[in-house]
């Protein structure tokens, strides 16, 4: 039994022994009898406790496939419901006004009781103008980090072992989609993950190093104001390589300038960096793509580069990738 914040109790059991033999759920249609147990298997998700045996008739977090059955059926609940936006458990309602905020507020909460869905009111936030949502601070202009997130990455100490390494780029990399050229900004410091470093101390201790890791904390405190995709507005994917890594920009035209909907940046391999100023590479174009995805769907964009390979020389690679995309 965990504690909750609340001072409530959250059962939880030990599952990495079922959730080895646990096919993973890769099935993409939703099935809303997947929120229940089937009951053959309600045995499986006995767990001992200071209290007796306990076995579960509902799903819990913790099975492998707890995650994917919920998400397929909340997004079942709520498909026909477009001013709502579910992430497993937590559940965002955008209204325009304050009538429809009242409209909807009712909605959901009906849709939530005719499946047998019960909420916590006192987790819960209705009428307000900004909130947060999954790590970040939500408005109507746009999305940023939460200042504790940025405080707490601010004061982190300079990592003396490949833990600490490890922990600060997870940290950091939460908010890669923020950070313009996060991958460029961080490449001095992922040498410290080889093995050579492992049992050292010597962590992020040269000049370049140290002054990456300085600067990466800087970065979360600039970020930029991402913006929320206005329908109506004209898309560009501007991109850009560099030896050591590759990123991108996906950005809107608005009030006569672009405006920034999300940044992708990513590390580049040994193999990956002889081919970028040489002949450019599809990648650089695939992997914003792939990224920005579901933003792009039925939709058209532009592409931008800011240097010159593939203009020069048109890649034959992007154009069929191109191509294969165009009717997903």
């Amino acid at each position: 039994m965990v504690p909750k914040k609340s001072g409530d109790w959250r059962p939880c059991g030990d599952y990495h022994a079922l959730n080895k033999v646990t096919v993973p759920d890769r099935y993409p249609i939703p099935h809303i009898q997947d929120f229940t147990v089937k009951l053959q298997d309600i045995p499986k998700t006995a767990i001992i406790t200071p209290f007796g045996l306990f076995e579960f008739v509902r799903m819990l977090l913790g099975l492998r496939n707890a995650a994917q059955s919920f998400q397929r059926f909340i997004d079942q609940v709520l498909q026909d419901l477009p001013y709502s936006y579910a992430y497993i458990d937590d559940v965002l309602i955008a209204s325009n006004t304050r009538e429809e905020h009242l409209e909807h507020i009712k909605a959901v909460p009906q849709r939530f009781n005719d499946h047998g869905i019960v909420i916590n009111p006192s987790k819960c936030q209705f009428g307000v103008s900004e909130l947060v949502f999954l790590g970040h601070i939500v408005n109507k202009d746009g999305i940023r980090p939460l200042p504790e997130k940025i405080e707490a990455l601010r004061t982190y100490p300079r990592p003396t072992t490949q833990r600490k390494l490890r922990e600060f780029l997870g940290l950091i990399n939460f908010y890669n989609r923020i950070v313009p050229n996060l991958a460029s900004l961080l490449s001095p410091l992922y040498k410290y993950l080889g093995k050579e470093y492992k049992n050292t101390k010597e962590i992020v201790s040269t000049e370049d190093s140290i002054a990456a890791f300085e600067a990466a904390k800087t970065a979360l405190s600039d970020a930029t104001l991402l913006g929320h995709p206005k329908h109506d507005a004209p898309l560009s994917i501007a991109t850009d390589a560099s030896d050591v890594a590759t990123g991108a920009v996906l950005q809107q035209w608005v009030d006569s300038s672009w405006q920034p909907l999300a940044f992708f940046s990513k590390k580049l391999q040994p193999a990956e960096r002889s081919t970028v100023h040489l002949t450019g590479s599809s990648w650089e174009f695939t992997w914003p793509l792939d990224t920005f995805d579901t933003s792009l769907k039925v939709i058209s964009f532009m592409f931008s580069r800011t240097t010159s390979p593939l203009l020069s020389s048109p890649h034959a690679n992007l154009a069929v990738t191109l191509l294969d995309r165009s009717d997903t």
